[in-house]
C-alpha cells in the first residue's frame, strides 16, 4: 500500500513486534521497536547476541524464518519517486521488485553467501536481470567490474573465480560490490567484519565511509564491535531484551550514554591500559525471552534500579531539545538532562 509523497525519511520502523513459535510457547524476539534511518545516515544497531537485532535486520528484507511471526508494526520506506510503502504489506513480486535496486542486505556469513557451484560473474548477471532485463551481459560485466574495482579487487580475476577461490577478505568486498549493483538508497549489513583480521577490517571500514559518501545511500549495519560504530555510524541504536532501549547520536552516545545498559558496553571495552583483573562485564546474564516478567528486562543486571523498574517498564522517550532517546527510569547522566 502506498501513500502520498510526504517528507519521511528514507525508512522507519514504527512500533515493530515480531515473535517466533517454540515448543515452549511464543519467544518475543523484537518489542514495541522505533528506529528511523534519514537520507544517507548511517546507523549501528547494538546490543548482545539474541538480542533481536539480526531479526529486526531480516525482517526489512523480508527473510524471516518460518517461525517468526510479526505480531504488528509498519516498515516504511520512502522510493525513490517520494511516495511510501508499508514492505509488511508489499505482496511478494513488490518486494521482489525493491529488493537490490532499493533496498539491500549483506548477510554476515560471506563464506556461504555465494552460490558455490557458480562463478561470481555469473551471480552478478543473475541478480541484474532478476530486476532489468534490458541491460546486455557485457553492460551487466562492465557495471560489475567497475564497482569490483572501486571495491579494490581485481575484477577480471574476482568475476572469473569461483567463491572458494577468494579469500574471506575478497568475498566480503565482493558482497558489497553486488549489494551496489542496482544502486539501492538503503544498504543492511550484519556483522560486516566478522572473521576478519584487524588490517581487513580497517579497509572494510574505510571502504564503506568511502562507498557511502560517493554513491549516497543510508547504512543500517549490525555489530558488537563498539570501534566500528565509532568510525562508521551518524547514530547508535541500542537493543536490549528484544526493545530498543537507547537512540543517540554516536558522539553523545560515547560521551553521556543514558541507559545504564549502554554505559555498561562502553565500560566494558578493553584499553591498552587495562590488565585483566580490571577488565569490566555486565553482571548477570540475559532474560528469558519467552517468560517476559514484568518491569525493565535489565533490571536485574541493572546497578541503578529502583522500585519502580521492576513493575514498570519505562517508555522510550525522547530527551527534550535534543535528537535523542531512551526507555529508563533513573537514566546516567541525569544531572545533564537539562543543563
Amino acid at each position: 500500500m502506498e501513500a502520498a509523497q510526504t517528507t519521511l525519511p528514507n525508512f522507519q520502523i514504527q512500533d515493530l513486534s515480531i515473535a517466533y513459535s517454540t515448543k515452549r510457547g511464543m519467544l518475543k524476539a523484537v518489542s514495541n521497536a522505533f528506529v528511523t534511518i534519514a537520507d544517507g545516515e548511517s546507523v549501528a544497531l547494538i546490543g548482545e547476541s539474541g538480542c533481536g537485532k539480526t531479526t529486526l535486520a531480516t525482517s526489512i528484507v523480508g527473510a524471516l524464518p518460518l517461525a517468526a511471526e510479526v505480531i504488528h508494526g509498519k516498515l516504511l520506506y520512502k522510493k525513490q519517486d517520494g511516495k511510501v510503502v508499508d514492505l509488511l504489506r508489499l505482496k511478494k513480486k513488490e518486494m521482489r521488485l525493491l529488493l537490490w535496486q532499493d533496498i539491500a542486505m549483506v548477510f554476515q556469513a560471506s563464506q556461504s553467501s555465494f552460490n558455490p557451484v557458480k562463478k561470481v560473474k555469473t551471480q552478478f548477471l543473475d541478480a541484474v536481470r532478476a530486476h532489468d532485463r534490458s541491460q546486455s551481459k557485457k553492460q551487466i560485466l562492465q557495471r560489475s567490474a567497475e564497482l569490483l574495482e572501486t571495491v579494490m579487487l581485481d575484477s577480471e580475476k574476482v568475476l572469473n573465480a569461483f567463491p572458494h577461490e577468494l579469500s574471506g577478505g575478497m568475498k566480503q568486498r565482493a558482497l558489497i560490490a553486488l549489494s551496489l549493483i542496482l544502486n539501492p538508497r538503503l544498504i543492511i549489513l550484519d556483522e560486516p567484519t566478522t572473521a576478519l583480521d584487524l588490517i581487513t577490517q580497517a579497509k572494510i571500514l574505510e571502504l564503506l565511509n568511502d562507498l557511502k559518501m560517493k554513491f549516497g545511500f543510508s547504512l543500517l549495519f549490525i555489530t558488537h564491535d563498539l570501534g566500528i560504530v565509532s568510525e562508521l555510524s551518524n547514530t547508535v541504536v541500542t537493543m536490549y531484551a528484544g526493545r530498543v532501549v537507547e537512540n543517540s547520536p554516536t558522539s553523545d552516545f560515547f560521551e553521556t550514554p543514558r541507559h545504564p545498559y549502554s554505559n555498561g558496553l562502553i565500560n566494558a571495552i578493553p584499553r591498552l591500559s587495562m590488565d585483566s583483573s580490571n577488565i569490566y562485564s555486565i553482571p548477570g546474564s540475559t532474560p528469558d525471552m519467552i517468560d517476559i516478567k514484568d518491569g525493565c528486562p535489565f533490571e536485574p543486571r541493572c546497578y541503578r534500579r529502583l522500585d519502580q523498574c521492576k513493575k514498570f517498564m519505562p517508555p522510550l522517550e525522547k530527551l527534550e531539545g535534543s535528537n535523542r532517546s531512551f526507555a529508563c527510569w533513573n537514566p546516567v547522566n541525569e544531572w545533564k538532562k537539562n543543563g
